[in-house]
């Protein structure tokens, strides 16, 4: 006897897509699935790519990144804006290169996507990561030795994570500088190189 077929989850898909190293590197994949939302949310201070979504039809609601202390607030209120949109019909959230690497937002959405068990598709794009790689292989052997990605305050709390010999991608420095850490941050990498 056949098991009861899952009920596919109801309201509209989140799609979390990157855009490439500029607007004009987005897949047609993902220009075609942002077409269907209703709403794309992206960073406030991406003016090219702001530009490119509405150019596109869409309606873009640009997010601001506060520091650390605001971005839980702006996120909740993020969230519920996008749970009633999603009732309605599907939303996306847009970000230069790969939306998960380097983005809290990113992240946060996947996250909340999952537990909540919602309908979503990551469609990721050229990220920076893909540009440094091309960059830096003949120069560290990264593609054979390979290198790290790390969060400035991951090595504020534990330089450790850092190698001298592994080259790494820090980012995020700007809100340890906000945060009146900059001088701890620089004192941390000190100690590793």
């Amino acid at each position: 006897m056949a098991g009861k077929a899952k009920a596919a989850p109801k309201g509209g898909e989140l799609l979390i897509c990157g855009s490439g190293l500029d607007p004009s590197q987005m897949t047609l994949g993902t220009a075609s699935a942002l077409r269907r939302c209703r709403v794309v949310y992206t960073h406030y201070d991406t003016e090219e790519l702001i530009a490119a979504l509405k150019g596109m039809g869409l309606k873009v609601r640009p997010l601001k990144v506060p520091g650390e202390s605001e971005r839980a607030a702006q996120l909740e209120q993020v969230l519920a804006e996008l749970s009633a949109e999603l009732k309605k019909g599907d939303a996306a959230f847009v970000a230069y290169g790969h939306p998960l690497l380097f983005n809290h937002f990113g992240r946060e959405f996947l996250a909340w996507a999952r537990e909540g068990k919602r309908r979503h598709r990551v469609l990721p794009a050229l990220s920076l990561v893909d540009s440094l790689l091309a960059t830096l292989w003949p120069e560290l052997n990264v593609g054979y030795e390979g290198f790290a990605v790390q969060h400035a305050f991951g090595i504020l709390q534990d330089p450790t994570q850092l190698h001298p010999r592994r080259p790494a991608i820090v980012y995020y420095v700007q809100d340890a500088a906000q945060a009146g850490r900059l001088d701890a941050f620089c004192d941390a990498l000190e100690t590793v190189y």
